[in-house]
């Protein structure tokens, strides 16, 4: 046999991981110096020996046996493996002579524990998440035939579509409460575990499993909106809106994706459209976001442009159309007249690489058709597509007059330097934990019970400044609750009540404000938007929300008196279109050791990146942001840095900009 040249012993010492040749007997004819460091030897002494002398019986028996496999065959042997507590993925290649002879095989070996590691991980985390979910897949099934014999009994008695329709609305608000309760938990455990000391590798698997807990929270919501249209209970409200800021809000934090990607993004307003229009903007938000966040997800380059036109005018009236257009993988023809279609997508590999339910183009068609008008696409395979739709919009005369409500509850406006005082109505353990761990994070007093009758026997008791309320809880509800505490005595009046509750609907909101409840948390909520919440409630000066975030509930709900309208009515947020701002923010509360500040903006930027599928840009925000609450004044700098080399503020100045021009 051939001894090695120069050049091939130094391609074998430049291979990355564990590289040997072996003869028939398993004598070691060439090693790397990686190999020889693994087993502790150096090249010169292993050269001639049998390598199954330095491994474990174990080890070696089964290594020589795939070895052997490889001479006899002449052919690749790929097998996984474990020694000395590593694993390894190792590939043996059999080396042929000229005269046709395999006398000598390669063996490389690449070290994979960490992926292994992370694999198990992800596996117990499933094994998890699949026990959660056969839990409640059994209560649902529980629930769901409860349900059923009550829609049987209410046909065989009354015989009207109107009591099946109540029936669904019940199990569309139980199926609510039932998966916001334990994602409330789970985000509120990751919001309390980013305060532990975490190493690199802890903070990415959390950040993965906090992205995850969001899409979650995403396609609940999406099927949501679904159900609740296929239930005749989605409203459209008509109110007073700025037609360039509704834009503005959807385009510039969908920037922070576009830009990951390396595409142009940018939008036109003709002149001709009035700036004040009435409409309902936050559904008119709603497509918009679908459809633009869908022409990013599918275009790997070039640009996306939003375009708003008028069609046509009356005196009162305006009817608009909307284009936004791309460049991207486009629809195939036949596909085109299903994809406004629920639960379809133009190609179940689309599922598997972009992700998503196929729910979102649904959702547009009929809030688009809910509002008087007509969606449609035009596509070409590779060329991209552009989606069109056109909606009538009254024209905004003045502004409405708002009513102002009758007695009251006055809100109190403690000092900074009051301990607030805080009852904590809440049936679930784990989120009853969570919440008071949130209050005490925030310098609140806090008395938690589990039921109602407790609720009310404490403000008996003891004064209390604040109560947060959940709806659904044992023996007497939230609801109950909050009326027979209004019935204690005045002062009992005009303590604030905030229903804090896994519903999500319009009319809860209602139902809370005639019981007495002056505000209305609605679960998953992580803990510094719980905080922001209640300091804008209680009228405290420290980061108070910017008025960019004010709930989507319509103009005619809204009363000037009730801080809920002006603290984040969450999960219905949307960020504040201003992101330069807020890393301008970051910067210079960093620079003035303002950790508190500095926190108020890294959210909101990663609410928006988060909103609008800019992974990196969501996990650098994150990652600023653990290393804030650690203290890390350097790893916050290089975040930072990081930040503004993903996101350039000029860009969206430009934009804004643009859409001046066509003003």
């Amino acid at each position: 046999m051939r001894e090695l040249s120069k050049n091939e012993q130094a391609l074998l010492n430049a291979f990355p991981e564990v590289a040997i040749l072996l003869d028939t007997e398993g004598r070691v004819l060439a090693i790397n110096e990686i190999a020889a460091e693994q087993i502790g030897k150096s090249r010169e002494t292993l050269i001639g020996k049998s390598i199954y002398d330095h491994l474990p019986e174990s080890t070696a028996k089964r290594r020589k046996r795939y070895v052997w496999e490889s001479f006899e065959t002449a052919l690749p042997v790929r097998f996984k493996d474990q020694n000395n507590g590593r694993y390894y993925d190792n590939h043996i290649f059999p080396i042929r002579e000229p005269d046709g002879r395999v006398d000598r095989v390669a063996v490389f070996a690449k070290d994979i524990t960490r992926q292994r590691e992370a694999e198990n991980a992800f596996q117990e985390l499933n094994s998890y998440l699949e026990r959660r979910v056969d839990e409640r897949t059994r209560q649902y099934e529980e629930a769901n035939q409860k349900l059923k014999n009550s829609i049987a009994c209410a046909n065989q008695l009354a015989r009207n579509a109107q009591s099946a329709n109540r029936a669904k609305s019940e199990f569309l608000a139980n199926m609510s409460h039932e998966i916001r309760t334990p994602m409330n938990g789970i985000i509120g455990i990751l919001d309390l575990l980013s305060d532990t000391r975490l190493d690199e590798m802890q903070q990415e698997y959390m950040t993965l499993v906090r992205h995850s807990a969001d899409t979650l929270l995403h396609l609940l919501n999406d099927i949501l909106d679904f159900s609740r249209i296929e239930a005749g209970k989605m409203t459209i409200e008509t109110t007073p809106f700025d037609l360039e800021a509704v834009i503005r809000s959807v385009m510039v934090p969908m920037k922070l994706r576009a830009q990951e990607k390396g595409l142009e993004i940018g939008w036109e307003i003709a002149e001709e459209i009035p700036q004040k229009l009435m409409g309902d903007p936050g559904r008119l938000r709603q497509i918009l976001v679908n459809l633009v966040r869908n022409a990013v997800k599918f275009t790997p380059m070039g640009e996306i442009r939003l375009q708003a036109v008028s069609e046509e005018q009356w005196a009162e009236h305006i009817q608009l159309h909307f284009s936004v257009k791309d460049t991207g993988i486009g629809i195939p023809p036949e596909k085109l007249h299903i994809i406004f279609d629920s639960f379809v997508q133009a190609d179940s590999s689309i599922t598997r690489s972009h992700g998503g339910a196929g729910l979102g183009l649904n959702i547009c068609r009929k809030l688009v058709e809910m509002m008087g008008g007509e969606i449609w696409v035009e596509s070409r395979i590779e060329k991209g597509s552009t989606f069109h739709f056109r909606i009538p919009f009254k024209k905004a005369q003045k502004p409405v007059a708002k009513e102002s409500p009758e007695q009251e509850p006055t809100i109190p406006s403690p000092s900074l330097n009051q301990q607030i005082r805080v009852l904590l109505a809440e049936d679930d353990s784990l989120n009853q934990r969570v919440f008071t761990h949130y209050l005490r994070h925030g310098g609140y007093q806090v008395t938690a019970v589990s039921d109602g009758p407790a609720a009310v026997q404490a403000m008996e008791e003891s004064h209390f400044d604040l109560v947060l309320m959940d709806l659904r809880m044992p023996t007497l509800n939230g609801i109950e609750a909050a009326k027979k505490i209004r019935r204690l005595s005045d002062k009992a009046r005009k303590i604030p009540i905030i229903a804090l509750t896994a519903h999500a609907f319009k009319e809860d909101r209602q139902r809370c404000r005639a019981a007495g409840m002056q505000g209305y948390l609605a679960k998953p909520v992580g803990r510094d938007q719980f905080l922001n919440y209640l300091r804008a409630f209680l009228h405290e000066p420290k980061d108070v929300p910017n008025a960019s975030t004010e709930s989507k509930m319509s103009q005619e709900e809204s009363r000037p008196q009730h801080p809920e309208m002006k603290a984040p009515a969450l999960p219905w947020t949307h960020p504040d279109p201003d992101l330069s701002r807020h890393l301008a923010g970051m910067a210079e509360a960093l620079q003035n050791n303002e950790a508190s500040a500095a926190e108020s903006h890294a959210q909101t930027l990663k609410a928006a990146a988060e909103e609008t599928g800019a992974e990196e840009t969501a996990k650098t925000a994150f990652r600023f942001l653990l290393a804030l609450r650690k203290g890390d004044t350097q790893q916050c700098r290089i975040l930072l840095e990081r930040l503004s080399a993903s996101f350039s503020p000029e860009e969206a100045g430009k934009n804004r900009s643009e859409s001046d021009n066509h003003r």
